[in-house]
């Protein structure tokens, strides 16, 4: 009897559910049993996973993590000489790397890679990135296909020879925009909200957003505006930013803070504007999801994040790391509530419409069966 069974290899069990939720039920369809390798996390439950096997790796988002990433590296070898997948499909630049030292010696494996993000990998480490840039070119070469959220991203790898033109495929924001509609108008009320949805890291621009809400509330400005962060706290990253700084921020009134949640829509549907001010993305969803609620976007000039505001249409872009500028963006929508509903009018029409799950799907389905047909 024939194995069918695919690999998808990420740093959370979340991160590749939310990622392939289209992807996953063709394979289904197609017979094949699917395994998740990554961190376990607290929101990989919202998603429905028939025909799917978990498997929890350690996943130090460190590139000096040599024993941790060893020991991955080991049971990824182990797991695939169990199951013998056909296909391995692994998302964002520590798993894929991972991925590409396990199979080195499984060279009929059909590997793909998404890259929905190499933000940290270009934002620190520049004294690594003779390597990196060595260790990308390799991974390029071993996969079937390289999946790109941004188009950046895949401009860069092509114009420094690290990638094949024909392995580039952009598939861009990956959201089912209609999970996150708003099918009525917003409750009225006599504040407005402003959400930041978050890693709580430091290129992230969380610190930006407690900074633009502090300086709001010394300002003393006279419309009540509620400033709200969404977000777990980060224990093992680099660029963690302490509990006691957001705690302080928190028991200061600067800021409310929502920890662990699995109704992200449910909080957007009740804010008013999202603040996103990374240093560097690959295509967040949350701008696209909060697009699809209808809210305008205060974000940075950032790779990622620049490319799904239109400046002014749909929301305000300003250089990343200047509180000044992010400032002003804000007080341009809370002092006007018309202008806040004409641009969350507009992100829906200009930003989330466009957006095509099925489209995204397919090409990856098109990629997959490129040399042999695994789905129908």
């Amino acid at each position: 009897m024939e194995n069918k069974t695919i690999f998808f290899i990420a740093t959370r069990w979340f991160g590749v559910l939310k990622n392939t939720e289209l992807l996953r039920k063709i394979i289904i369809k197609n017979n094949y049993d699917i395994h998740v390798l990554g961190r376990k996390d607290n929101l990989y439950d919202k998603y429905k996973t028939e025909n799917t096997i978990f498997h929890e790796l350690r996943i130090k988002s460190s590139y000096f993590s040599f024993l941790s990433d060893f020991l991955d590296i080991a049971k990824i070898v182990y797991l695939i000489l169990k199951f013998k997948p056909k296909v391995i499909h692994s998302f964002n630049p520590k798993p894929i790397m991972i991925t590409y030292f396990a199979i080195t010696f499984f060279k009929k494996i059909k590997f793909f890679s998404s890259q929905t993000g190499m933000g940290n990998l270009f934002t620190k480490n520049k004294f690594l990135f003779p390597i990196i840039f060595k260790l990308l070119k390799s991974v390029n070469d071993r996969s079937s296909s390289v999946f790109f959220y941004n188009k950046f991203d895949a401009k860069f790898l092509r114009s420094n020879n690290l990638i094949s033109t024909k392995k580039i495929i952009y598939v861009g924001p990956y959201v089912n925009v209609k999970d996150f509609f708003l099918k009525k108008d917003r409750n009225k009320k006599d504040f407005i909200r402003v959400i930041c949805i978050s890693r709580l890291l430091k290129q992230k621009g969380v610190i930006e957003f407690i900074e633009v809400a502090k300086r709001y509330k010394e300002d003393k400005k006279k419309r009540k505006v509620i400033f709200l962060l969404v977000g777990e706290f980060e224990y093992t990253h680099d660029d963690r930013i302490s509990e006691e700084f957001i705690n302080n921020a928190v028991n200061k009134k600067i800021i409310d803070r929502v920890g662990f949640t699995k109704n992200i829509k449910k909080l957007l549907h009740k804010s008013d504007i999202l603040f996103l001010h990374s240093y560097r993305e690959g295509a967040p969803s949350v701008i696209v999801e909060a697009s699809a609620a209808k809210m305008p976007t205060i974000g940075s000039d950032a790779i990622g994040v620049k490319d799904l505001i239109i400046n002014g249409k749909t929301g305000f872009t300003s250089k990343a790391r200047n509180v000044d500028l992010a400032y002003k963006s804000l007080l341009k929508l809370v002092n006007n509530k018309k202008l806040i509903k004409k641009l969350g009018n507009n992100a829906y029409e200009k930003i989330a419409k466009p957006v095509n799950i099925e489209e995204s799907t397919m090409k990856q389905v098109k990629a997959y069966n490129r040399d042999t047909t695994l789905l129908n």
